[in-house]
């Protein structure tokens, strides 16, 4: 509740009363786990069969960037993510904002754009996702963002981690890795909306 209130009869048998309250204000603060156990223990000899653990890392707006699993064999697996704001050098030459610092203009903030997974320190998976600005004509101030393409790595042996994505040439906001393909390519009509 957010007030506390009461009523009072001035006179009894008269219908004249009078009201107070009182407003309050209700403290609520987000809980984000930072270390996670999971313990698994064999019911019938009640002996502990396996325990991992998982931390959580966040990054200065309260994103999840990196999740890291520990299992009790020693097995690393860790995945990260980056979002708009981590890719402010990312910007047109010629002074315009390039796509992803539009997303952060736009509070777009929450949208995963690279995504990697690595077991044991080796990149394993790595996922970018690539953004484009929408102008509905070049005098038209309304700018949005919209996802162009998915890039993913093919491999099938875990690798050194690497910069899959750099900053552009002037035309493009940034240039790809020639080791990615591209999975997904959206298309969109004259007015924005997706095509396919």
């Amino acid at each position: 509740r957010a007030m506390i209130a009461y009523w009072r009869n001035i006179c009894p048998g008269n219908a004249t009363s009078y009201d107070e309250g009182t407003a309050f204000k209700i403290y609520t603060y987000t809980m984000r786990p930072k270390i996670e156990y999971d313990i698994n223990y064999d019911i019938a000899s009640g002996s502990q069969l396996q325990v991992s653990q998982t931390t959580y890392s966040y990054n200065s707006q309260k994103l999840i960037n990196s999740i890291s699993i520990t299992n009790s064999n020693g097995k690393k697996i860790e995945r990260t993510t980056k979002y708009p704001f981590d890719y402010t050098n990312l910007a047109y030459s010629y002074g315009t904002p390039a796509p992803l610092e539009k997303m952060v203009l736009q509070h777009m903030i929450n949208y995963p754009i690279e995504e990697k997974t690595f077991v044991n320190d080796m990149l394993t998976q790595y996922q970018f996702n690539a953004y484009s600005d929408y102008r509905e004509n070049l005098t038209s101030d309304a700018v949005w963002v919209e996802p162009l393409h998915i890039y993913s790595l093919k491999i099938n042996q875990p690798i050194n981690d690497f910069n899959a994505v750099s900053s552009g040439n002037g035309i493009t906001p940034y240039t790809v890795d020639s080791r990615l393909t591209k999975d997904v390519s959206y298309t969109y009509y004259p007015n924005g909306n997706l095509k396919e």
